[in-house]
């Protein structure tokens, strides 16, 4: 198959087939494999992804886009936050209700059967993790 391009901006309409980050492939080989033998690499920590979520019943302008961090020990965070199809952005600076943010500990709870966002033993893990998120995906201010 061809190499997927990376993506020039942060956002991008859904017609533009393109990669944001880096692969992970290389964490899954031996150093050997990849000719690192006496090279040290720093394993990534984090994992990003983004996906439309649909409109909420019935309201066609409130469309949200899910942005998820992957931590590398062990948690999953998603802020939904409302999305221009105009700008191909999301505005970060818009309110957001509870139900706009998920947070799951696989260590206790592999199956995303509970949210823990609301949880203050889990305050320290979403600020982390939302500034990360914030860090790769708020690059325009509204």
């Amino acid at each position: 198959m061809p190499k997927i391009p990376k993506c020039t901006g942060v956002d991008q309409p859904p017609t533009v087939l393109c990669l944001q980050g880096e692969s992970y492939a290389d964490e899954f080989l031996a150093p050997d494999a990849l000719g690192l033998a006496n090279t040290k690499s720093t394993p990534k920590q984090h994992a990003l992804s983004q996906w439309p979520y649909p409109a909420r019943e019935g309201n066609h302008k409130d469309f949200r886009m899910g942005y998820t961090v992957r931590s590398s020990d062990g948690f999953r965070l998603t802020q939904y936050v409302p999305y221009s199809h105009i700008t191909h952005s999301g505005n970060w600076l818009s309110p957001t209700g509870e139900d706009d943010l998920e947070l799951y500990d696989y260590n206790t709870d592999p199956d995303e059967r509970t949210n823990q966002a609301a949880d203050p033993k889990y305050a320290a893990t979403v600020q982390k993790l939302l500034a990360v998120l914030k860090a790769q995906y708020d690059s325009k201010k509204y």
